[in-house]
């Protein structure tokens, strides 16, 4: 008698979930799926001149993330998935951990961040500043891919 399979907790076991030959083959396709945060608002030191650094001004960070969302969907568990409440502490620790000069070295730290801890494939992310009367606001939209 052959002994079953044990995975752990947090490991989908595949013969739970037999898949039919279509899904087999998007199995090897790449993923569309993606998980959003938009506009968390953050206080932060941020600016070219150093009176802007000095106090900390609001800015908002959005963020797309690839991530195959099929496992959790199939197992409603958390660990299959992102959190997103550990997610965003992250890019709040991040965006309040030192000063910056440029948004844009805001953006890309936040991603850098994001693909290392969670070797995601693909993150965007938007910085927006509101420093401007009569401007909604102003920022930076980036793209990376794990290397």
């Amino acid at each position: 008698m052959e002994k079953p399979l044990s995975f752990p907790p947090h490991v989908v076991n595949p013969r739970d979930f037999p898949l039919c030959r279509a899904a087999r083959q998007l199995e090897s396709a790449p993923v569309s799926d993606q998980i959003f945060i938009d506009g968390l608002q953050v206080m932060t030191h941020l600016g070219v001149t150093s009176g802007e650094r000095a106090s900390p001004q609001m800015i908002e960070v959005s963020i797309v993330m690839d991530w195959d969302l099929a496992p959790s969907a199939r197992t409603e568990r958390l660990a299959m998935t992102l959190d997103y409440a550990e997610v965003r502490e992250r890019v709040i620790r991040c965006a309040q951990e030192r000063s910056r000069v440029l948004v844009e070295t805001l953006a890309e730290n936040i991603a850098h961040e994001l693909i290392t801890v969670y070797r995601m494939r693909r993150v965007q992310v938007e910085v927006r500043k509101f420093v401007f009367e009569h401007t909604r606001s102003v920022g930076v939209r980036i793209v990376r891919e794990w290397q």
